[in-house]
């Protein structure tokens, strides 16, 4: 059994979710034809359509005819700093709980609703726009569910499956299914995104239990080779295969595709463009990888072929663009490898726990040792000498520079990067104690995970080319006084700026759509704080902790706010862009008002219609 076959107990978590709301808009027309067809200002994920109202697309003209039914479930998301819609379809029974005033679900009185209807064709074509904004998602909260459909068409706008937290697979409750259609062409080998070309991987059709009852065709449909393929892509392999070799064609390796497995040997062809998240990791026996003599290969994803403790060595191929985190840990037999100079990101961890590592720059778990300022592999910037003292000027030729590669660098006073580079990549200069300031090139596009943690960073620009400041970029950053957004950013991840103790103030320009959970928590100097239009969502603990924070402005367009996150002991007033009925909406649970959002007693919403206070009574009007 595959390890994302999830047990029957675990399918229950699809009919119980605990303080869920209603599961937003039901019905409605899937091809929702209404609105003025105005196009979307920015594409669609990082899909080739731009979709509009009228269900097709304005760059090429190709009409996208969705199922008309009722038996959709769409629900609000923001995912990336993209806002659209999730949808899902067939009948789903939902039971969620009270909350006690003491913080506690009550058990004993269940609130059961029935959301959306079920769906007995065929085939069914997703809606690529619901109410004027794309959907974007398929199955974030609940999963499709049908007893009859065979065949499922997918649009464009479409980039993520199910939630990361939900163990149950999107399609696993569609027992009939044969057939997924994919119309698009993902942007494959993109290595200046998180995101992976291929959005969803084998456990997406698994059924949730042994049972055959609930196996759909698509989840036995291997060929005589042992794989599972999904139109170019490779999902699974079946588990008693010793030796494989990916048929010529595929384009991507899906997430997990070959975990399981006891392989030897694999052989990737040509035609292979990335090889996904955990691809191959875990293949404790495998011993052996090779690639066409011409392959076109551009990504190795998160973990690619990480715990494989078997492989000894490995020869990537001329073009390999992106070396992702983690993508080799663990490789306990992995002592060479050459690093081609095609390569433009090497991510964090990417060879943790091996020889290579371990022999070269690293001997000791959490100590860098090794003669020189630096150690390089081709062109790769592998690690600067922690001892490295005052400014470090990454030299000419330079093609990239590996995650954590300047990490605990604490007399480094700034550092000059080449003017080319179009990545900064995750924790690269974290624990940089002694760097004040640094300027990143006009061309950054992306910018890591931890990149400037506890760093000594007093002011920083960001370049107008990045749309997302990724999870702690910035956290703990005490000295941080001043930052510059870009007016192309979007999304604020997790903690981003935790803990940036010395920051007063903060302009978000108008793009940002959505600010990630704990974004400015701890940020005690901050007094007050303005959100323009077109935020969508505020994540738990956005705000919490930001002890001066006495007003904060939230626009109308917000439709998420999360737990705690404005748990702030000095806040004074909400400016809220909407109606009063439209805050209670926003800010109650169950009709009453839940302490998790705000704690004051004497706080006072002033909303475009009249006053309320914390609890919701009308103050003026």
């Amino acid at each position: 059994m595959k390890k994302f076959l999830a047990i029957f107990m675990a399918a229950c978590l699809c009919f119980t979710l605990a303080a869920c709301g209603s599961g937003g808009n039901e019905g409605g027309n899937g091809d929702n034809a209404g609105g003025n067809g105005e196009q979307q200002k920015e594409p669609i994920g990082e899909h080739k359509h731009v979709y509009t109202t009228k269900s097709s697309c304005d760059l090429c003209g190709e009409a996208w005819n969705a199922t008309e039914t009722d038996a959709y479930t769409f629900t609000p998301v923001t995912i990336d700093g993209v806002a659209g819609y999730d949808v899902t379809f067939g009948e789903h029974v939902i039971t969620t709980y009270p909350l006690l005033p003491d913080g506690r679900y009550d058990h004993e009185n269940p609130i059961i609703e029935i959301i959306g209807k079920p769906y007995e064709k065929e085939e069914l074509v997703l809606p690529c726009v619901h109410d004027g904004k794309p959907v974007i998602s398929v199955g974030r909260r609940f999963s499709a569910y049908s007893d009859t459909v065979k065949k499922i068409a997918i649009p464009d706008s479409i980039f993520c499956f199910g939630n990361k937290e939900n163990p149950i697979g999107v399609f696993s409750f569609c027992k009939a299914l044969e057939e997924i259609v994919l119309p698009y062409e993902p942007n494959l080998g993109s290595v200046n995104s998180d995101t992976e070309a291929f959005p969803f991987s084998y456990r997406e059709i698994a059924p949730y239990t042994s049972s055959d009852e609930y196996r759909s065709p698509i989840s036995q449909s291997y060929g005589s080779d042992g794989g599972l393929y999904i139109g170019e892509y490779l999902i699974d392999v079946s588990d008693n295969v010793n030796s494989f070799t990916i048929k010529e064609g595929t384009k991507g390796i899906a997430y997990s595709a070959l975990y399981g497995p006891k392989l030897e040997e694999i052989h990737i062809p040509d035609s292979v463009v990335e090889i996904g998240y955990d691809a191959i990791g875990g293949n404790s026996t495998l011993k052996k990888v090779t690639f066409g003599e011409n392959s076109r290969l551009k990504k190795l994803d998160y973990g690619a072929f990480a715990g494989c403790h078997s492989l000894t060595e490995i020869e990537l191929p001329d073009g390999l663009e992106m070396i992702g985190d983690s993508a080799f840990e663990s490789c306990y037999a992995l002592a060479e490898i050459s690093i081609p100079d095609s390569v433009k990101r090497v991510g964090i961890r990417a060879f943790y726990l091996t020889p290579y590592e371990t022999e070269n720059y690293r001997p000791y778990v959490g100590e860098f040792h090794f003669e020189g300022n630096e150690f390089y592999n081709g062109n790769c910037l592998m690690r600067v000498n922690p001892d490295f003292e005052g400014h470090y000027t990454v030299r000419e030729g330079t093609t990239a520079i590996a995650g954590n590669a300047f990490s605990g660098c604490t007399k480094i006073t700034s550092v000059t990067l080449p003017k080319d580079f179009t990545v900064i990549e995750g924790g690269i200069f974290s624990e940089c104690s002694s760097l004040k300031s640094i300027e990143i090139p006009k061309g950054v596009t992306y910018i890591g995970a931890y990149a400037f943690s506890n760093s000594g960073l007093e002011s920083i620009s960001i370049p107008e080319s990045v749309t997302k400041i990724a999870e702690q970029t910035f956290y703990q950053c005490m000295d941080l006084k001043e930052i510059t957004l870009p007016k192309s950013l979007k999304h604020i991840g997790p903690m981003a700026f935790f803990g940036c103790a010395s920051l007063n103030s903060i302009e978000f320009p108008d793009g940002v759509t959505e600010i990630d959970k704990q974004a400015f928590n701890t940020c005690v100097l901050l007094k007050i704080v303005v959100l323009p239009n077109g935020v969508t969502t505020i994540g738990e603990g956005a705000f919490a902790a930001c002890n001066s924070l006495e007003k904060i402005t939230i626009p109308k367009s917000v439709i998420s706010l999360g737990y705690y996150s404005l748990h702030c002991g000095a806040l004074k007033e909400i400016a809220f862009g909407g109606t009063m009925e439209e805050w209670k909406h926003l800010a109650f649970v169950k009709d009453s008002m839940t302490d998790y959002v705000i704690s004051l007693e004497d706080l006072i919403i002033t909303c475009s219609d009249g006053k309320l206070d914390k609890e919701g009574n009308v103050i003026e009007n």
